[in-house]
C-alpha cells in the first residue's frame, strides 16, 4: 500500500504486508513445480536407460543358440504327418522379445490337446519352447502324445530316456505337480496341476 501527500507526490512512503501469506504459496508453487519437473525427468532418464538395456539384452539374446537344435519347419511337418495335427500360426509375446510360432490342433475349435512351437519372431526357424497341453483323463492317449511330441526334439538314445522319464511319473501314482529334468542340456518338464491339465514343456523360452 502506497501513502503520497496529493499536494507534493515525491512525499510517500511504503507499508509492509504484514503477513507473508502470499510470498509463502508463491514460493511453495515454485517448488512443487521444481519437483514435479525433476520426477519427470528422472522418469524419462530411466525409460531411456531401460530401452537401452532392453535393446542390448534383445541384440544378445539373438547371437544365442536355439534352445531346441531343431528348425521350426521339422517340428512343424513332423507333427502334422504323425499326429495329424493342423498348425496355424500365432503370436505368443514373451518377456524381452516376442515369439510367432504355431499352434497345433486337431481342429481349430479344440481347446486340447494343442502343441505350441514358439519360434523367435526374427529368426523363425529358431525354437526356443514347444509346450504340449492335454487332459488327464486319458492316460493311453496322452502316452502316445507325449512320445510322438518328445520324437520331434530327441532322437536315439536321447528319445528314449526322454519318453521313459514322462511315461514312469504318468504311471507312478505320485501327486500332481511339477517335475523337471535336462537332457542333452535341453530342459523338460512335465506338470500335471490339479486343473484336471497335463503340460509338457521342452525347451526353455529367452
Amino acid at each position: 500500500m502506497v501513502h503520497y501527500d496529493p499536494s507534493d507526490p515525491a512525499q510517500a512512503y511504503l507499508v509492509a504486508e504484514e503477513s507473508d501469506t502470499g510470498l509463502d504459496m508463491t514460493r511453495l508453487f515454485g517448488f512443487v513445480l521444481l519437483a514435479g519437473a525433476l520426477v519427470c525427468l528422472g522418469l524419462g532418464i530411466s525409460g531411456l536407460a531401460r530401452n537401452f538395456i532392453v535393446k542390448s539384452e534383445i541384440a544378445d539374446i539373438a547371437k544365442t543358440n536355439a534352445a531346441i537344435p531343431v528348425p521350426t519347419s521339422q517340428i512343424k511337418n513332423q507333427l502334422e504327418d504323425d499326429l495329424g495335427l493342423t498348425c496355424q500360426q500365432e503370436a505368443f509375446p514373451g518377456v524381452h522379445i516376442a515369439y510367432r510360432g504355431w499352434s497345433c490342433k486337431n481342429s481349430p475349435d479344440d481347446m486340447v490337446p494343442v502343441v505350441e512351437i514358439w519360434s523367435r519372431l526374427d529368426e523363425p526357424e529358431k525354437v526356443d519352447l514347444i509346450w504340449m497341453i492335454t487332459g488327464q483323463d486319458n492316460l493311453e492317449e496322452n502316452k502316445s502324445l507325449l512320445t510322438s511330441v518328445i520324437s520331434t526334439v530327441f532322437s536315439g538314445a536321447d528319445a528314449q530316456e526322454a519318453q521313459k522319464w514322462c511315461l514312469e511319473l504318468l504311471s507312478s501314482s505320485q501327486p500332481a505337480g511339477r517335475q523337471n529334468t535336462t537332457i542333452q542340456g535341453i530342459a523338460i518338464i512335465l506338470d500335471s496341476p490339479p486343473d484336471a491339465r497335463l503340460n509338457l514343456i521342452i525347451g526353455d523360452s529367452q
